[in-house]
């Protein structure tokens, strides 16, 4: 598991499959008990499912959203190595899945 200044994950893979998590939890903790904030739990979706299919995946469990919006191409250019990751990625032979995990809006509603 890679982890770069800025806290945006790159777990290289052997698939022409991308997970990505733009949003996904920080983790917090205040006497003892840990918070999620962002996308909760989209962090460990992304991945299982990286080690599941053997596909890479990038995953900012550091990054708060308001900070920077890596689902928005102006938010992501500004980190360099997220861009060249997903490059390097889209760019290898044949056609590339990209999968997004994101979490549900409502509290309440969350399937995890």
């Amino acid at each position: 598991m890679s982890k770069k200044k800025g806290g945006v994950r790159f777990r290289k893979g052997l698939t022409d499959i991308l997970i990505i998590a733009p949003h996904a939890a920080v983790i917090t903790e205040k006497d003892g008990t840990k918070s999620y904030k962002n996308d909760k739990r989209t962090g460990l979706i992304a991945e299982e499912m990286q080690k599941q299919l053997g596909c890479s995946a990038l995953i900012n469990d550091s990054v708060k959203r308001i900070e920077r919006k890596y689902n928005s191409i102006i938010g992501a250019k500004e980190d360099k190595d997220f861009i060249r990751n997903l490059r390097n990625v889209l760019n290898s032979k044949g056609r590339t899945l990209v999968v997004w995990i994101h979490g549900i809006g409502k509290a309440g509603h969350c399937l995890v």
